[in-house]
């Protein structure tokens, strides 16, 4: 019985389920908690936005009860927002390219496809944290009074990314600092924190990996990623970076439909091609998608500060401290 490739192509749960897993393992954001994939029921109902419950803003301590109605600040009086991605990889396998290989693909091929599935899903989860966190810290954006430490300076060339200005940076959120988990910046801000005189940037050994090495900024781990929000040209003189702070739960995620599979024959190349599409949920935890916020958003979109709005109050502390993310804008050291 022939194959139908636009329908027979099931991913099989257990698969799903590794996937999910080594994902979450591989990324910096869920490894660490700062993000957390959450079960919703909200998430198998389709549309294009999910809302679910935001119950960490409390209120002060010692509140008496007097018969007098509480302020819509009280636990669960919130819903986070946020709109649901629908995303595509295409793939394409080439007749021969196998015996090009020298066979290759022969050794352990569902190993390989398998590893090759987690990475690119993992960079585009990622990718779209730190679009979120663009449009939150943009200008305009809703974080950007409250949450972003500013150390360029007024001089000629930006200001420089320190140790001391991280940790100026997380005093934004008090005691609510004990709480963040790491801190990512752009390669050039990575370099001159490692270099700066005095700075003690620690490197730990990985210990499944001895020739590796993890950097932390004082208790802060360190992620490196060049889509970190950039303005103008990233290794000029006068860019402008945006180091990002995060704490657990810092974002919030949920799989409205996994990942599924189409394939198909075309015989003019000749080549098989694959497609793999997945339809997630990832937001802010304190923030929420704006009526601005377009149906499926691009990165751009989702990066773009109007698309943004603040779900808590932000006047307050309990809001302020509950939106555990921080940015830092710095300049940096220009490419040789």
């Amino acid at each position: 019985m022939p194959i139908n490739w636009e329908t027979d192509l099931i991913v099989p749960q257990s698969v799903l389920d590794a996937i999910r897993v080594l994902q979450s393992q591989r990324s910096p954001f869920f490894s660490s908690g700062v993000a957390v994939l959450e079960e919703i029921d909200a998430f198998g109902r389709g549309g294009n936005f999910v809302k679910r419950k935001y119950s960490a803003e409390d209120s002060v301590h010692g509140t008496r009860i007097t018969g007098d109605e509480q302020v819509p600040s009280r636990l669960g009086a919130h819903a986070d927002v946020a709109p649901v991605l629908r995303r595509l990889r295409l793939r394409t396998f080439i007749d021969g390219e196998g015996a090009a290989e020298g066979g290759l693909m022969s050794e352990d091929p569902g190993g390989r496809i398998l590893q090759a599935t987690i990475s690119w899903w993992t960079r585009e989860t990622d990718e779209v944290l730190l679009a979120c966190l663009a449009g939150a810290f943009g200008t305009g954006g809703c974080l950007e009074a409250t949450h972003l430490h500013d150390v360029t300076g007024s001089g000629v060339a930006p200001g420089k990314l320190t140790y001391s200005g991280v940790m100026d940076a997380a005093a934004r959120l008090g005691d609510a600092a004990a709480d963040l988990a790491l801190v990512v910046m752009h390669s050039r801000q990575y370099l001159d924190v490692v270099k700066e005189a005095g700075a003690r940037a620690s490197s730990v050994p990985v210990g499944s990996e001895p020739f590796m090495t993890e950097t932390f900024v004082g208790p802060y781990k360190v992620v490196v990623s060049d889509a970190v929000p950039v303005e103008g040209t990233a290794g000029a003189a006068d860019a402008i970076y945006t180091a990002i702070l995060c704490g657990a739960g810092s974002f919030w995620s949920g799989v409205q439909q996994d990942l599924r599979e189409f394939g198909g024959w075309n015989a003019r190349v000749p080549r098989f091609e694959l497609s793999q599409s997945r339809h997630v949920a990832v937001g802010i935890t304190g923030l929420s998608a704006s009526s601005a916020m377009p149906v499926n958003p691009t990165n751009e979109q989702l990066a773009t500060a109007a698309n943004w709005e603040p779900t808590v109050s932000l006047a307050t502390e309990a809001g302020r401290k509950s939106v555990r993310v921080v940015g830092i804008k710095s300049g940096a050291s220009p490419a040789a």
